[in-house]
């Protein structure tokens, strides 16, 4: 399953598209586990859809998101 998803991860820059097919072989759930853990050792972005019809994810490689500002609830009052 590593060079399966790898190979499609590899050759994606910002913006483009991959589509990883899933089975019996590499259920969705795993190749989707091996793309968040392939995306925090690298430090990369990816947006992860599911193609149930296809029986596959479509992975684009995404920016980094920015962070997100956390308020206190002493801080709005």
């Amino acid at each position: 399953m590593a060079k399966h998803t790898t190979d499609v991860l590899r050759k994606l820059k910002m913006g483009q598209q991959g589509t990883i097919s899933c089975s019996r072989e590499y259920p969705m759930d795993d190749v989707r586990s091996y793309i968040y853990g392939y995306a925090f050792h690298k430090k990369k972005w990816f947006e992860v859809k599911t193609d149930s019809v296809a029986n596959s994810l479509v992975v684009t490689r995404a920016e980094r998101p920015k962070p997100v500002k956390q308020f206190d609830e002493e801080e709005v009052e």
